[in-house]
C-alpha cells in the first residue's frame, strides 16, 4: 500500500472472504450484501496495486501476492 490509510472495513471484508471462499457467504458473515463485499474488495485491490483473488467456480481463491 503506497501511502493509503488502511480501511478496517475492506480488511473485514478480505478476512471473510479469506475465511469463507466467496464474497456471497462473507457478505452473511458480515451482515452486509454481496455487491457491498465485491465493492470492498475492489477498493482494496485498487489501493494494494495487485489482485487478492482469483475466481475459480464459485469459489474465490487467494492470489499468492
Amino acid at each position: 500500500m503506497s501511502g493509503v490509510p488502511v480501511n478496517l472495513r475492506q480488511l473485514e471484508a478480505f478476512h471473510a472472504v479469506m475465511e469463507t471462499g466467496s464474497a456471497t457467504r462473507a457478505a452473511e458473515r458480515l451482515g452486509i450484501t454481496q455487491p457491498a463485499v465485491s465493492k470492498l474488495l475492489k477498493a482494496l485491490t485498487d489501493d494494494c496495486g495487485f489482485h487478492l483473488f482469483r475466481r475459480r467456480g464459485g469459489q474465490m481463491v487467494p492470489t499468492r501476492e
